[in-house]
């Protein structure tokens, strides 16, 4: 299924668009994906299907050729987090580090609740 995205875009000259406007895009799930706020880069983010961010960047993590990544245990807690560096010719390789974190991870045994 083919969602749509949202994404604003105003075209009023570079010096106010930097300096004044936000610009936010969305998927198609209405989550935040990209978000440029007055006096800063692109911010990027990935979700997993658990709708959780996994992938984060900003301006100067992209300057780097990094990546923040977030991992999360069965019970939707942060396990870990860290730098993923990726090289220009490296791009491709993305994808096979975002699809295992796409995975929603559902516990299998759920202790009762009473």
């Amino acid at each position: 299924m083919n969602t749509p995205s949202y994404r604003t875009n105003l075209s009023c000259g570079s010096f106010i668009n930097n300096y004044f406007l936000a610009e936010y895009a969305a998927d198609g799930g209405g989550r935040l994906v990209e978000k440029k706020l007055p006096g800063k880069g692109w911010e990027y983010t990935v979700y997993d299907r658990a709708d959780r961010p996994v992938l984060s960047q900003d301006a100067n993590l992209k300057a780097q050729g990094k990546w923040l990544i977030t991992k999360y245990d069965l019970f939707g807690r942060v396990i870990y987090t860290g730098f993923y560096l990726v090289e220009k010719e490296q791009q491709d390789k993305m994808k096979s580090v975002i699809s295992p974190l796409l995975k929603a991870e559902v516990p299998q045994d759920l202790p009762e609740m009473e």
